[in-house]
């Protein structure tokens, strides 16, 4: 059981976890979170200056953040001191600058990599971003809005070139490649995406002919999805050849509990077979695997504490029931492992022990995982030692691998990686000093272009560049990525592929990357080795070496750093050995569902129906069945993520669990709705304005938990997503100004906003409306009574600048939807309501 404790102002002042361990928070008089406090690593802190900002953090490690605002507000800097600084004196020892035009938006951000500058059309979208990483430049339709194209490299003189076109209802309908590599295409390779009449993706057609089918239940869950051969009849599938088929069964609560994998050789099926039992609290505990082929069969079985930490694993290789691994755990009060002891075969009896028992010992600086030592039980000597070093965001900066022989370091690997200000990983350098002779073998950067905006919802590598630094940076391997709803499609050249490797990526209803197939719809096989991938359920490799593979995005369609054994999710790198990460959580949590709450356990021990695409929270039972909606593939997710990464990317934890806090209670600070409305902004020209405007939604218990994944908020009705009437609401702030709005469209495209508007206490109202296709026709202003009149919204408060809060937002409308707030709580970011409030507004 957790338990909760609050002061008298309704302030979370403690949190008690089933093992007694407690979690407590500090608050100032204005009701900001002052400090966070954790059973082992200490605690962070904030500080707020008198308009209620948060100007200073210091994180658990004892690094502080400053954050310094121009005159209108906004971010002008971030200076960060390591722990043994004093901000009020010494020199920040790493600082990011930002700078903004008269319509307030980020026109720059200078850090140590150098200058990124962004560049904007009349109506306020993103044509370009220019960073130490190369270009992206964005082209959108006129009269709706949406992005209709990408290209990198100087506008003049484009490499790559990525188009879009969109159905009537405003769903992605294809994506083309036009130019690759600074090579124009003769022929565009196309994928194309179809919908049946309620907003489900039903079919994918692949640039090279294959053919993606999705089936599902009575619930809109996936069911089947196959992958066709090509044929001179596409419209009739009756007579294709399958190359691959994953069938699934779902229980009521939408879990799954089995998996039937086809794949067809040579027109010979191979079957594949999992099955999976959960506890009472959802958490994955038995899998059992019975494969084609019988060297890989396995049964793995799990135990966790009560709060998710994984004591036990047993693995029986072969079923026949026999343990053949065994794996223990221990963790500290903060839920960070500390050992995992591998025995193989049954459990020894301390006299017996086989030469390849090992024990892994894990060490941490406060929140971060600094090391991890690997050592053979059997004869107590080091076989590996990891050192990880971190920026002074948090992130993974450095990881330096020893190799022992005979207890001596033999060889040595160092990996060091650099981020942008969003925290999203631009650059690897990789060294490898193999015999440990200070003569280094391997040196080479890779140089990542990250797509912020693309249709997956999530920052994408779009280029990634690899240079020897052993031979004058000479360039060594360039990959090219094909982005729509899913990374589609990689070409890699290098010395081995000159004109390019071209691979076609075959998913599973589990985004996992399952294949690899050229353009003849074959199986790509490279050095004999087919391209195929089959995972265990936290993602470990079955039947196949990562390093064998030509492509980085393998489980849950992540990419896999095989420098270091672990995915990278953006904010944190995993580790599907242990099935944990490398740092603490930066999301705070979600009370309603107390297993969020572990601040390094992936998916909540649920990794069958959970992915964890930011790094920061899981998507149980949502991206899973919905990934293959077309309305929230392309719409819902992308918005949140994209509106995520803007408003919460430079938090720290301190001020997300503030803001999670806040809104549980029903109060936002104004400096943390004025930051959100900056991420919602940002967001809003993010290429998502108006994905939203026809889609109709229906009720379903997925979007219910998107709600409660992304938001974490109590108040909103369980009919907060309707059929009868498309709606939207949102709040949003901008120098003074606090906005609540209901936004609701028809099927023919036009549609109406109501607007609320707060300044200095003094609400007015606005009514907006717009045509068909999106088109803005006028808003006009009204009075209180006049709006109200209208019949379109409740207004419950208004805001107060005197007391710097926000409390009660209007959220409680007629077919409420969604809230806008701080934590990703800028869902309004997709829609024509937004468009139309920027137009008439000029924000």
């Amino acid at each position: 059981m957790y338990e909760y404790d609050y002061d008298v102002y309704g302030n979370m002042t403690q949190i008690t976890d089933p093992l007694d361990r407690e979690t407590d928070f500090t608050f100032n008089a204005q009701n900001q979170q002052l400090t966070r406090t954790l059973p082992v690593t200490g605690d962070e802190q904030s500080w707020y200056d008198d308009e209620d900002r948060q100007y200073r953090s210091e994180d658990f490690e004892g690094n502080v953040m400053d954050r310094l605002f121009t005159d209108e507000g906004l971010l002008d800097e971030l200076q960060y001191f390591n722990s043994s600084a004093d901000p009020d004196v010494d020199t920040p020892d790493e600082t990011v600058s930002y700078t903004y035009d008269d319509q307030y938006r980020k026109t720059s951000m200078t850090d140590d990599r150098g200058t990124t500058y962004y560049t904007y059309d009349d109506d306020g979208r993103i044509t370009r971003i220019s960073s130490p990483e190369g270009i992206l430049n964005y082209e959108y339709d006129d009269l709706t809005g949406l992005k209709t194209r990408v290209t990198t490299g100087d506008p003049s003189d484009v490499e790559n070139d990525f188009r879009y076109t969109y159905d009537s209802l405003n769903r992605l309908k294809t994506v083309e490649v036009h130019e690759r590599n600074d090579s124009a295409l003769s022929t565009p390779e196309v994928t194309t995406y179809s919908y049946d009449a309620v907003g489900n993706l039903v079919r994918t057609d692949l640039a090279n002919g294959l053919i993606t089918t999705y089936e599902y239940d009575d619930l809109y869950r996936l069911d089947v999805l196959t992958h066709y051969e090509p044929d001179s009849t596409p419209n009739d599938l009756s007579d294709n050849d399958k190359l691959a088929s994953y069938d699934y069964t779902v229980r009521a609560d939408g879990k799954r509990t089995a998996a039937t994998e086809t794949r067809w050789d040579n027109g010979t099926p191979l079957v594949d077979a999992f099955s999976w039992t959960y506890d009472d609290l959802g958490r994955l505990i038995t899998e059992v695997f019975d494969s084609h082929d019988n060297a890989l069969d396995f049964e793995a079985n799990y135990t966790y504490d009560l709060v998710g930490n994984r004591l036990k694993k047993t693995v029986d290789q072969d079923l026949d029931l026999d343990i053949d691994e065994t794996y223990t755990y221990t963790y500290n009060d903060s839920d960070q492992l500390l050992t995992e002891t591998k025995v193989v075969g049954n459990v020894d009896d301390g006299t017996n022990l086989e030469t390849d028992d090992t024990t892994t010992t894990y060490s941490y600086t406060n929140t971060l995982q600094t090391g991890k030592e690997v050592k053979a039980t059997y004869a107590n000597t080091v076989l590996t030692d990891t050192s990880f070093d971190y920026n002074l965001q948090g992130r993974l900066e450095t990881v330096t691998i020893d190799t022992y022989t005979s207890g001596s370091i033999s060889g040595q690997e160092i990996t060091t990686f650099e981020y942008d200000d969003r925290g999203i990983r631009v650059s690897a350098h990789h060294a490898v000093d193999s015999d440990y002779d200070s003569n280094l073998e391997v040196d080479e950067t890779t140089t990542y272009l990250n797509d912020p905006m693309n249709h997956t919802g999530y920052s994408q590598v779009i280029e990634e560049v690899t240079v020897d630094n052993l031979n004058s940076q000479a360039e060594t391997e360039r990959v090219i990525y094909t982005l729509g709803l899913d990374v589609l499609q990689q070409v890699k050249y290098d010395s081995a592929n000159p004109t390019g490797l071209n691979s076609i990526m075959l998913h599973d209803g589990h985004g996992s990357v399952r294949m690899l197939t050229n353009m003849l719809a074959a199986v790509t096989v490279v050095n004999s080795i087919p391209q195929i991938f089959t995972y265990d359920a936290y993602g470990i490799a079955i039947g196949f070496n990562e390093a064998t593979a030509v492509t980085s995005m393998l489980y849950s369609g992540e990419q896999f750093d095989t420098r270091i054994q672990q995915q990278y999710l953006r904010a944190r790198y995993y580790n599907a050995d242990t099935g944990g990460f490398n740092r603490l959580d930066p999301f705070f949590g979600n009370l309603r569902d107390p297993q969020s709450l572990h601040k390094y356990l992936y998916t909540h021990g649920d990794p069958v129906n959970g992915i964890d695409p930011t790094g920061m929270f899981s998507l149980t039972n949502f991206l899973i069945t919905t990934s293959l909606i077309s309305g929230l593939a392309s719409i819902l997710i992308p918005a949140v993520g994209n509106a995520y990464n803007h408003s919460v990317s430079t938090l720290n934890n301190a001020e997300q669990n503030g803001i999670i806090t806040s809104v549980f209670k029903g109060t936002v600070t104004r400096d943390q709705i004025s930051r959100a409305w900056k991420g919602f902004r940002d967001g809003a020209m993010a290429g998502y304005l108006n994905l939203l405007d026809t889609f109709t939604f229906r009720s379903i218990d997925n979007l219910h938990e998107a709600r409660d994944f992304y938001w974490n908020h109590t108040g909103l009705n369980n009919s907060w997503l309707g059929t009868a009437t498309n709606s939207l609401a949102w709040i949003s702030t901008i120098s003074g100004y606090a906005a609540a709005a209901v936004w609701t469209w028809n099927a023919a495209g036009g549609g109406t906003m109501d607007l609320a508007l707060s300044r200095s206490g003094k609400p007015f109202f606005l009514h907006v409306k717009y045509g068909a296709n999106g088109q803005w026709q006028h808003a006009v202003a009204t009075s209180e009574s006049g709006f109200g009149a209208l019949g379109r919204m409740q207004i419950y408060n208004t805001w107060t600048p005197s007391s710097g809060l926000i409390t009660g937002i209007p959220v409680l409308f007629p077919q409420s939807v969604i809230v806008g707030g701080e934590s990703g709580f800028a869902f309004s970011c997709v829609t024509a309501a937004a468009r139309a409030f920027f137009r008439g507004w000029g924000f």
